[in-house]
């Protein structure tokens, strides 16, 4: 398909998945806002608020690589909605579980479960299946959603807080994914890439969906262990920074006024790097592409292992670690794409996504737990520091595309 025809044709798929992906984030982004108000009304530590980031991570590692068998079944319209109604009801439910921990991680469990229908899976899926002259534009487009969620949700949540308090906030977070989520895919529903997609997806060669035997087939390729060696340094680094950074803020006396602005730098900060890291992989090997934004993260690490409660120190963490977030995002489904091939596409990326999720998601605890052995996150940030060092070098190593 032409360039011109791909876009004409598949335009509202993007739009569609970009309001699937900003939805991903009303599950952590709001925990980083609420850590401490959490444990202020239900007695919780940082690490057992956070712990649902965790629980995310694991659920898209053990659950993501059977999105393809789900996307057979139902397809880009069934799947999705019903993704959408059962994790919103979950969400809403999560503000009204305290102070029993054992139900807030049962209902961020079934909402991690019931969204892999309408995440990044899905949409990076459909547009690997209908766009090839651009595609990395294409899905920086449908990924900058995280960004969007970033920017939005953080003050959202911020001012709902203020207004509704814990239980109301999660409830209307619930209402704004149920009508917007689902409202998008019902408008799919009514357009005729709704046939364009079922054909391509019809396309696609079976492969075999069993997690074990999908890890025995990438785990021989030399450029698996390059690709999880690096991104598994991106998820921890940029994922406690996510998740403990107004915590980080407030602890160094910055106000939680002044904190919730900061951290909404993050998102710009996603769509930027998003948006140029896409450019780049259109143009330039990947050896090019990631240099910058492992270093974007590596100074953010190395600032925040001595951090002191500078503001413009602090814009600067938040604001390089988000260019690297958007980035990561591009980055990991394009380079599947273009080191594993298209067919193997479907299975393959939600196993290198659940890699970098589950590392992003296990982060945040073990940040936590250091604050509360340690007293700070100075050693942390540091270990952080070195992984990201040896994650640059993996990637360095990569070789030209194969596909």
């Amino acid at each position: 398909m032409r360039l011109h025809s791909e876009w004409r044709v598949s335009w509202p798929i993007v739009i569609v998945g970009f309001i699937g992906v900003f939805w991903m984030s009303s599950a952590a982004t709001p925990i980083a806002v609420l850590v401490k108000p959490l444990g202020e009304l239900w007695g919780w530590s940082r690490a057992e608020a956070t712990f649902i980031v965790s629980i995310n991570a694991l659920i898209v590692l053990l659950v993501g690589p059977l999105v393809a068998t789900a996307l057979r079944r139902w397809g880009f319209i069934r799947l999705p909605l019903l993704a959408v109604t059962i994790s919103a009801f979950a969400q809403a439910l999560a503000g009204f579980s305290g102070p029993n921990l054992y139900i807030w991680y049962a209902l961020w469990t079934v909402f991690a479960i019931a969204y892999l229908g309408n995440g990044v899976l899905v949409w990076a899926s459909a547009i690997t299946y209908l766009f090839e002259q651009r595609r990395g534009f294409a899905l920086a487009l449908v990924l900058s959603g995280v960004a969007a969620g970033h920017a939005v949700l953080p003050l959202a949540t911020h001012y709902l807080y203020d207004a509704l308090g814990i239980s109301w906030t999660f409830v209307a977070l619930a209402a704004s994914l149920l009508l917007s989520g689902g409202g998008a895919v019902m408008l799919l529903s009514k357009s005729q890439l709704n046939h364009l997609l079922a054909e391509r997806l019809a396309r696609v060669p079976k492969l075999n969906t069993s997690l074990w035997n999908t890890m025995a087939l990438i785990l021989s390729r030399p450029t698996f262990w390059q690709l999880a060696i690096g991104f598994v340094a991106l998820g921890l680094s940029i994922g406690s920074i996510a998740i403990h950074f107004v915590a980080i803020m407030t602890d160094a006396g910055i106000t939680s006024d002044t904190a919730a602005w900061v951290l909404a730098l993050f998102g710009p900060s996603v769509l930027v790097g998003r948006f140029a890291g896409a450019w780049l992989l259109d143009r330039v090997s990947a050896r090019v592409v990631v240099l910058p934004f492992f270093v974007g993260p590596l100074i953010s690490c190395l600032i925040l292992s001595r951090f002191t409660g500078d503001i413009a120190a602090a814009v600067a963490v938040i604001t390089l670690a988000g260019v690297a977030m958007g980035a990561e995002g591009d980055m990991l489904a394009y380079f599947v794409g273009r080191y594993f091939g298209s067919e193997k596409f479907a299975q393959l990326y939600p196993l290198m996504f659940g890699i970098f999720v589950i590392c992003f998601g296990f982060s945040p605890v073990l940040a936590g737990y250091a604050f509360e052995v340690l007293g700070g996150y100075d050693l942390v940030y540091t270990g952080f520091s070195v992984m990201l060092l040896l994650g640059l070098g993996a990637m360095l190593s990569l070789g030209p595309y194969r596909y």
